[in-house]
């Protein structure tokens, strides 16, 4: 398994969407207060204003699940697909249509986490696609 949905390792972004991330974790205002910027394999870089998260991070381990609780997931990768049901992708844009949160979701943590995006991206918007759709988005705009 690989790309959104490998616990061990997330597709890179493009950076439009780094950067419109980067904006929201600097917002005081705004809820997201973390961010992971991948490098394709299980290594990048987490970014939080939150210094309980940074501290967390630090002090590791960090699984799937942890992960999934320092960026404000609902729920793991692994809970996700372990939930059955139809798995998707949520996604929350800004007005510009970069991605300022994005995540596997199941459908029955998908109300609730699409409500706490939806704060995110103030004049953006919450939707949700496939795997295959949100996968073609990042290859598509990563050239």
């Amino acid at each position: 398994m690989t790309g959104l949905l490998d616990p061990d390792g997330t597709l890179p972004e493009p950076a439009e969407d780094l950067a419109a991330q980067l904006a929201a974790v600097a917002d005081p205002s705004n809820p997201k207060d973390a961010m992971f910027a991948a490098d394709g394999g299980a290594g990048g870089a987490f970014i939080t204003s939150n210094p309980a998260k940074l501290e967390a991070f630090a002090r590791g381990p960090i699984t799937d699940g942890a992960m999934a609780r320092l960026l404000g997931y609902p729920e793991s990768k692994r809970a996700a697909l372990a939930a059955g049901g139809r798995l998707r992708v949520l996604q929350a844009l800004d007005p510009a249509g970069a991605v300022v949160h994005e995540h596997a979701v199941s459908e029955a943590a998908s109300p609730a986490a699409a409500r706490r995006a939806a704060a995110m991206v103030p004049g953006g918007k919450v939707r949700f696609v496939t795997l295959q759709q949100a996968v073609a988005r990042r290859a598509g705009l990563l050239g």
